[in-house]
């Protein structure tokens, strides 16, 4: 079962320190978006979300962006994202 704390996010077992964020894409729909806060958090959020986790960085944004999981609206993470984001 995932958790969404305030500073992190966990699966019972893997705790991996985030942020959440509100986004829309280009067509106008909501996007949710957890972020992990380090290197290391990053690698831990791609086990708790391994089909969700999308790290499209090349070698040099590798230093500043670790990857992201996104979610839409009807995701049943999603509400619970945006309160968290707000």
């Amino acid at each position: 079962m995932i958790k969404l704390n305030k500073h992190n996010v966990t699966n019972g077992t893997i705790k991996a320190r985030v942020r959440y964020d509100m986004n829309q894409n280009l067509a106008g729909a909501q996007i949710a978006s957890i972020m992990p806060k380090s290197f290391d958090d990053g690698a831990l959020l791609a086990l708790i979300f391994p089909e969700n986790y999308r790290n499209a960085t090349d070698a040099q944004q590798d230093c500043y962006h670790m990857g992201t999981v996104k979610f839409t609206a009807g995701h049943p993470l999603f509400e619970a994202i945006k309160s968290r984001a707000a």
